[in-house]
C-alpha cells in the first residue's frame, strides 16, 4: 500500500490512520465488568487456604523438591489433581513419570535432538555420546538413556 506524499494527505487519509477509542466507562462500573470476565474454568489455583494449610502446602512443595526433584509447578498440578489433599498428593509423587535426577526437561531442545541422534548412532556407548555432548554429565546421560530407551 502506497501512501501519498505528506503534503498531499487529505482528511480521508488521516481518518484511516486515527485510532478508535472505546466508550468511556466510569470507575464504579469497572469491577462488575471484571467479575463478568472471570470464568470459573480459567481459575487454576484457588483453594482458599488457611494459614495452617498454607504451611502444609509449603512443606509439601519442599518435600517434592528435595525427595523427588519435582518442580513447584508440577507439584502444585499434582496437588490440584488430587483435590488439594496433601496426603494423597504426597503418595502420588512417588509414582510420577519423570526422569528424576536427570533433569532432561531443563535441557535445550537442541541438546535433546543431539542426544537422540547420538544414541541412535552409538547405541549405549556412553563414552562416544559424551564426546558429542561434553557439557552433559555422564550420570545424566545414563539416566536419560534408561528413562527413554528401556522397555
Amino acid at each position: 500500500m502506497t501512501y501519498p506524499l505528506k503534503d498531499k494527505r487529505d482528511a480521508r487519509y488521516w481518518k484511516q490512520q486515527a485510532a478508535t477509542l472505546p466508550d468511556f466507562v466510569p470507575k464504579d462500573e469497572h469491577k462488575p465488568k471484571l467479575a463478568e470476565l472471570q470464568h470459573r474454568a480459567s481459575i487454576l489455583w484457588s483453594p482458599q487456604l488457611k494459614d495452617q494449610d498454607e504451611k502444609n502446602v509449603r512443606d509439601y512443595l519442599d518435600f517434592a523438591a528435595s525427595q523427588y526433584e519435582i518442580e513447584e509447578e508440577q507439584a502444585l498440578f499434582i496437588l490440584r489433581q488430587q483435590g488439594f489433599d496433601i496426603a494423597v498428593a504426597r503418595r502420588r509423587l512417588a509414582g510420577i513419570e519423570t526422569a528424576r535426577g536427570c533433569r532432561y526437561h531443563r535441557w535445550k531442545a537442541q541438546d535433546l535432538v543431539h542426544l537422540s541422534k547420538a544414541f541412535k548412532k552409538h547405541g549405549n556407548d556412553f563414552k562416544k555420546v559424551k564426546e558429542q555432548l561434553p557439557h552433559v554429565p555422564l550420570a545424566e546421560l545414563r539416566q536419560y538413556f534408561n528413562f527413554m530407551y528401556s522397555v
